[in-house]
């Protein structure tokens, strides 16, 4: 719930446990400040409104999910929702959330069995979409398995592909060295579930570009 509670907020989150009703186990818990590097007093915002902006939209997300409606809205939220929910179905346990907020607001949600296959069914990757691509940079790492990652820039944030190839021997042909310059053109292939989040994604050698000449394997 901490980590959910904390992606929706966009801040982290801390919740300490207050106590523990009879019955259907009932956990009651509030939100506490998190030791964080000083700062402004104007910049740090009250751990309660933090809380219930992650409420909210948790809230929202439970709901829709018990809905099994479109859920695209909250896809940054959906990979901490699935944690949950891959925990709760570990041991067949249902979720009733109810936040009383500060404001004297009041959430309240639930996720069920019902809405726990629904994340399953969500988080299937669909079928992939391919494209061709040309990929330009420098190689930073080989191995002979047949595969290649290529750096697009010097920079240290600059984008780099794990480059595959399907029939090793072609990356041999090229008897490429670490730090050489290339132009590879390959199928970008990407798996998204139904959410949008993508699942798998894969760069597949294809051939050299203009600029990529190929040698022949020496007998």
């Amino acid at each position: 719930m901490e980590n959910a509670i904390s992606v929706a907020a966009g801040t982290p989150v801390q919740l300490e446990l207050t106590g523990i009703s009879s019955g259907s186990t009932v956990v009651h818990a509030r939100p506490v400040a998190i030791a964080l590097p000083a700062g402004p007093p104007a910049m740090e915002a009250p751990v309660t409104s933090a809380t219930s902006t992650g409420m909210r939209a948790l809230t929202h997300l439970l709901a829709a999910l018990e809905a099994e409606q479109d859920v695209r809205e909250w896809s940054r939220l959906f990979d901490a929702v699935d944690a949950l929910a891959r925990a709760l179905g570990k041991y067949e346990l249902d979720l009733g959330v109810t936040w009383y907020g500060a404001d004297g607001d009041m959430r309240r949600a639930r996720l069920t069995g019902r809405g726990r296959r629904y994340v399953e069914r969500l988080r299937e990757p669909s079928r992939p979409r391919d494209q061709e691509m040309i990929i330009s940079g420098r190689i930073t790492e080989l191995r002979e398995s047949g595969w290649v990652k290529v750096k697009t820039g010097t920079s240290r944030n600059a984008p780099a592909y794990d480059v595959h190839f399907d029939e090793p021997e072609e990356l041999l042909r090229m008897r490429p060295g670490l730090g050489d310059n290339i132009h590879f053109r390959v199928r970008f292939r990407q798996c998204l579930d139904s959410v949008g989040i993508a699942r798998s994604t894969e760069y597949t050698y294809l051939g050299p570009a203009a600029e990529q000449p190929s040698l022949p394997l020496e007998s």
